[in-house]
């Protein structure tokens, strides 16, 4: 919290606020390993403050390592939708840019780890290690049941 510059960890009634505006789901990869995916959010007169001017909100996710949560990376977007690939969960998340319009943005979990797959202007496919990554079409995706906030 303190590097959000939100407040002091040891504020109980901001941990409160936060714990009671937030959101936390689970879903699986593929090893049926459950992960948890965490959208904070904090509340101050009817504002968010921490979703960006676009309406984009962190999300972490985190694997559970033995008594411990793990953070495997963070996205930004609106919301996300999952499928799995080639053995690999994968998150398709919304993000919407200043000008209102919407980019889906892809990221992988491998092993301890979430990588973002969205190509860099110029690049036709996303690399990890010299891997090429397979894409799922925006368009296979069922928006209205699988995108969650």
């Amino acid at each position: 919290m303190q590097n959000r510059e939100l407040g002091k960890a040891d504020d109980d009634s901001l941990v409160r606020s936060l714990a009671a505006s937030s959101i936390v789901q689970q879903v699986r990869d593929t090893s049926g390993d459950s992960l948890m995916v965490i959208r904070p959010n904090l509340v101050t007169n009817g504002t968010s403050r921490l979703a960006s001017a676009s309406g984009n909100y962190p999300y972490y996710v985190l694997r559970r390592d033995g008594d411990r949560l793990a953070l495997l990376g963070t996205m930004f977007g609106t919301g996300y939708a999952t499928s799995h690939v080639d053995g690999h969960l994968q998150f398709t998340m919304r993000f919407r840019e200043a000008a209102g319009l919407l980019r889906p943005m892809r990221f992988v979990v491998r092993d301890k780890s979430l990588f973002n797959l969205t190509p860099l202007s110029g690049q036709k496919t996303p690399y990890i290690a010299g891997i090429e990554l397979p894409r799922v079409p925006l368009s296979e995706l069922d928006e209205a049941r699988s995108f969650r906030i």
